[in-house]
């Protein structure tokens, strides 16, 4: 099981039931976002960007992030939607919730959901990639423990609906199921 959890630095959230959290900011989530994307699918940068996934001017490059507990909180809005932010106005992910992220690509568009709540990110890499990753009912387990409701549950059973994919080539297809 490829299951992290990411984010536990010293100002990031505390191990353990007791003491105070704060929860990462949303740059730092944007961040491993992408630290995990360029981890998990390093032929990105061999084949398409040496700079890999990241973030400029408050905006993921060459990745959506999409909340599937707010669905207004995503970018890009559509695959037209990347001037949209700034670093005077950046993205910013809300202080809970289901993101379903991966490369805008659909040639290597594998799945990540990370789950932020409780001041805490967790993240399941490779979604329901046969053998490789992390499977969908354990993700619907984690976010039914931490609270979210059913329509986010439902959200996550259907992640694939919610991102924005450009297809590179007639033959390019969604990576995993």
């Amino acid at each position: 099981m490829f299951l992290l959890s990411i984010i536990c630095g010293s100002s990031a959230c505390v191990n353990g039931e007791s003491g105070s959290r704060s929860a990462p900011s949303s740059r730092e989530v944007l961040e491993e976002f992408a630290a995990v994307l360029n981890r998990n699918i390093p032929e990105f940068r061999r084949v398409h960007d040496p700079e890999g996934f990241r973030i400029v001017d408050g905006r993921p490059v060459a990745f959506f992030v999409f909340n599937l507990a707010d669905t207004a909180n995503a970018y890009p809005k559509n695959a037209f939607d990347s001037t949209a932010y700034s670093d005077g106005n950046p993205f910013t992910l809300n202080s809970r919730g289901v993101y379903h992220f991966a490369p805008l690509r659909l040639n290597l568009s594998f799945s990540h959901i990370g789950v932020l709540a409780k001041g805490r990110l967790k993240v399941f890499s490779f979604l329901n990639c046969e053998g490789k990753g992390d499977s969908l009912p354990d993700v619907v387990e984690y976010v039914t423990e931490m609270g979210f409701d059913n329509t986010v549950v439902a959200r996550v059973r259907n992640y694939r609906a919610y991102g924005t994919y450009f297809q590179v080539d007639p033959q390019s297809y969604v990576m995993c199921k």
